[in-house]
């Protein structure tokens, strides 16, 4: 088959350029299947002028709207009211969680308005029912809000979360030009690329998945979840293997509209050979593909300088924001926080104790500290201290018996 289509694409290309042809050659496919298609004659890309090479993006939620509510008034059937003021919503969560490789646009939504009438005809004796939300079968959920309604809102997950107020002077800034070309009519090109540069056990992988769900609730991308991947696992072993990594989990990004975490990215920048081939895979792509996904590279400090020499494109593509390590109090805060999370409960004296070793702790801290971690790792071992003093308690009320005393607290 492939030496027929190959056939038919050399005697185009010659003809093509033949003088005693006239015509105008118009080629259409799926968007990840035209560089396939460019690569199968040589002769091929040099025939047709970028400039004339048009992209049809997806329909947007206002126009899938509109061909559902033409398809239902040409069935003859009538919105209830509850459908009516929610279809908005509705299209905007659809377009939002459509498969962004399979999704048929017009095609799917005139399957889904016969789907529609047909469950609406079947539960309704009159001839021209009305449309309920329970006619929309599975999909209903795309009715329900597709998260906050303000960005005050949206910024309400972050106060549960000490020392990452930051994040939303750094969510602004993102939102900047997204509102920016919402008020002006134009195309929004994307949110930046960042660098999250900081200490190990500064909040970067736990501020990573807040921001993809700050995304989603205010429309700038379209995926809940992010995609997490170690820098180590793009790591190849043997020509091509990095490349093809890096391609899947930005392919996988992409279908999801959501963001990527490269966790500890410098680990690209150490392996010359098949590291560097994965970060040059994706400097094309996160220009080209800004709006379908964004990425965030997480470097720690003493890595950084070495991260971005290792490819010329990265400062040009990504904004840096720096985790600071956390002060005393905001260790002893994580500390408390960790002890409410798992229903322990610390005395005075102790949390006196607790309060001068993140003192100490932050005053002798290097770059591998490891900050909210030293401090997870300290509440184990004042869980083992304890142990052993309250094994043999009975009847002793639990806010009692697992609290913390001054004799638990341990150097972290």
């Amino acid at each position: 088959m492939k030496n027929y289509c190959a056939e038919v694409i050399n005697t185009l290309v010659a003809a093509m350029t033949d003088p005693k042809y006239h015509f105008c050659v118009v080629v259409a496919g799926y968007s990840s299947k035209m560089a396939d298609f460019f690569k199968m004659n040589e002769g091929l890309p040099s025939r047709f002028s970028m400039k004339n090479v048009i992209t049809i993006d997806d329909y947007r939620p206002d126009v899938l709207e509109k061909i559902f509510r033409d398809c239902i008034r040409r069935n003859r059937l009538t919105l209830s009211a509850e459908v009516d003021e929610g279809l908005s919503c509705y299209f905007v969560n659809l377009y939002r969680e459509r498969d962004r490789k399979t999704f048929g646009n017009a095609r799917d939504i005139v399957t889904l308005a016969k789907s529609v009438t047909a469950a609406a005809q079947m539960r309704a004796k009159e001839a021209e029912p009305e449309v309920l939300k329970a006619d929309f079968g599975d999909s209903v959920h795309l009715f329900d809000g597709f998260g906050a309604s303000t960005r005050e809102e949206a910024y309400s997950d972050l106060k549960k979360y000490i020392g990452l107020d930051f994040l939303k002077q750094m969510f602004d800034d993102q939102c900047s030009l997204f509102d920016e070309c919402r008020d002006k009519g134009i195309e929004y090109p994307g949110p930046e690329h960042m660098i999250w540069v900081g200490n190990p056990g500064t909040g970067k992988s736990t501020a990573a998945k807040l921001l993809a769900g700050l995304y989603y609730a205010t429309g700038i991308l379209g995926g809940r979840s992010p995609v997490i991947v170690d820098a180590s696992s793009l790591i190849g072993t043997h020509v091509g293997d990095s490349q093809k990594l890096i391609n899947e989990k930005m392919d996988e990004a992409a279908q999801n509209n959501t963001v990527l975490v490269i966790e500890e990215a410098y680990q690209l920048s150490k392996d010359r050979h098949y590291g560097h081939a994965a970060l040059n895979s994706m400097m094309n792509r996160m220009v080209d593909e800004r709006r379908n996904f964004n990425v965030v590279f997480i470097v720690y400090s003493s890595e950084y300088e070495d991260f971005i020499a290792s490819n010329a494109g990265i400062l040009s593509r990504c904004t840096r924001y720096d985790f600071n390590d956390y002060d005393p109090e905001q260790l002893t805060q994580i500390f408390l926080k960790m002890c409410r999370d798992s229903k322990d409960t610390c005395s005075d004296e102790a949390l006196a104790l607790v309060r001068k070793e993140m003192e100490e702790l932050y005053r002798t801290r290097t770059e591998k500290t490891g900050n909210a971690r030293a401090v997870a790792k300290m509440l184990t071992e004042m869980r083992k201290k304890r142990y052993p003093r309250i094994r043999d308690m009975k009847d002793v009320p639990a806010e009692v018996k697992y609290r913390f005393e001054a004799e638990d607290v341990c150097r972290i």
